[in-house]
């Protein structure tokens, strides 16, 4: 993000217009510490971070410069040679290369992990299809065990009777 002026590098730090450069630099080192990108790994928190290094860089390019903004006819005599700005823009397209890169690393991070999730979910359900089929399986073999055993169980009183009777 490029700033046009002060205020508008001051408000999007969080600070008003009468800030001094103790207060800018509290500030500075607060938000940094809160988006750095090592602490937040997120794309956009990471873009965030940069904006807040441009807005610092800014009021200190200005304090020193008597308030000019980087937009201005005369750039290239206040910030250096234009080989110095084109070299400046490489690294800044570097920075938004490396965060949009890293936005799709993120991305990807997090389409991994919810097709982890999924099939551990379908592992879980196939599980307990499973299990509920094993169960019943069980219940079956019970059942049916319950059925010979009361089959032998009325052939054995059948013999029963059948020597009584014969006896008789």
């Amino acid at each position: 993000m490029r700033f046009q002026s002060r205020m508008e590098a001051l408000r999007f730090l969080g600070l008003e217009s009468g800030a001094t450069e103790e207060q800018i630099k509290m500030v500075y080192h607060t938000l940094v510490k809160q988006y750095h990108p090592d602490e937040n790994p997120e794309g956009e928190v990471t873009s965030h971070f940069y904006e807040i290094r441009d807005a610092y860089e800014y009021l200190m390019a200005a304090k020193d410069l008597g308030e000019r903004t980087y937009i201005t006819s005369r750039a290239p005599k206040i910030f250096g040679s234009k080989k110095d700005l084109e070299q400046a823009s490489v690294y800044r397209k570097l920075r938004e290369e490396n965060a949009r890169k890293e936005k799709r690393r993120q991305q990807a991070l997090r389409n991994q992990q919810k097709e982890l999730e999924r099939q551990a979910s379908e592992r879980r359900r196939i599980e307990e299809e499973n299990r509920k089929w094993k169960e019943k399986q069980d219940r079956e073999y019970r059942e049916a065990m319950e059925k010979i055993n009361a089959i032998r169980t009325a052939r054995a009183i059948e013999e029963i009777l059948k020597y009584y009777k014969e006896e008789e």
